[in-house]
């Protein structure tokens, strides 16, 4: 279950809190890393996708957050 302060996290990221953002990031990754450990079965090939999730996330969160300082 998620805990009421993540959900408050989770919002203020939806909001454009850059540092809400990076913290999501930052907590989840292991579990991503693991996750994708058990599905490749391959560590170095998980990290190296848990890298590329990451900056994907990272790359996407810097589009939207310019599309709307364009749009105001």
């Amino acid at each position: 279950m998620i805990k009421a302060a993540e959900l408050e996290e989770v919002r203020r990221a939806a909001m454009g809190d850059d540092s809400a953002m990076a913290e999501l990031l930052q907590r989840h990754y292991t579990f991503v890393y693991k996750y994708l450990v058990k599905v490749t079965m391959d560590p170095n090939l998980a990290e190296a996708l848990g890298t590329a999730v990451s900056v994907i996330a990272a790359v996407i969160w810097t589009g939207r957050r310019r599309k709307e300082a364009h749009h105001e």
